[in-house]
Formats: C-alpha cells, structure tokens, sequence
C-alpha cells in the first residue's frame, strides 16, 4: 500500500505550487498565441510529459515499489496522457476526439 501525505493549505510547499502553476499556464497561454513559438511549445509540453512519465517509473523502481500490476501506465488517466503526447506531436483528428470521450463521464 501507498503511503500518502497531504499538503497543507497555505503552507509554504503549497504556496509555491499554486505559484508554479501559474506561472507555468501565463508562459502557455503567452507564448501560445505567437505562431512562430507555438510548435516548439507544443514539443516541448510534449517532452515534459514525456519524462515526467519516465521519471515516474524510474523512481518506482529505484524506491522498490514498482510492480507490473500496479505500475504500467494503463489506466484511463495514463492512456489520455500518453495520447496527449502523441496529439501534441501530430495531430488527428480521431485522436482529439477519442482523448475527449475518455474524459467524458
């Protein structure tokens, strides 16, 4: 079992990440709307997402929790970020669709 720890509003760990999130979505809304930084954005969104996936099971497997049935990115959530990658890169139509119908309830 996972253990869990919960971050406690208005601390200063919290802080920060409500910070960093929203300077992180000025910098993706900014440089969005310019048509020469669009595409290396999107590769670049893309290639976080990327290794933030990599180090994930990375550091599973350094902290010996990392099994194959709880670890393998299969789920809902990890198949619609994993096709989010994918769509950032090249983009279809089927795809885009298909990513909203998994997030429809």
């Amino acid at each position: 079992m996972e253990n869990h720890v919960a971050i406690a509003p208005l601390s200063p760990i919290w802080t920060w990440g409500i910070i960093s999130f929203f300077v992180g979505l000025w910098i993706v809304f900014y440089l969005g709307r310019d048509p020469k930084t669009r595409q290396p954005m999107k590769y670049t969104l893309a290639i976080v997402l990327l290794l933030r996936e990599v180090f994930i099971q990375v550091m599973e497997y350094s902290y010996g929790t990392w099994s194959i049935q709880t670890s393998l990115p299969l789920q809902m959530c990890d198949i619609s970020k994993i096709l989010a990658m994918v769509l950032l890169v090249k983009y279809r139509e089927w795809m885009f669709v298909f990513l909203i119908l998994l997030g429809a309830p």
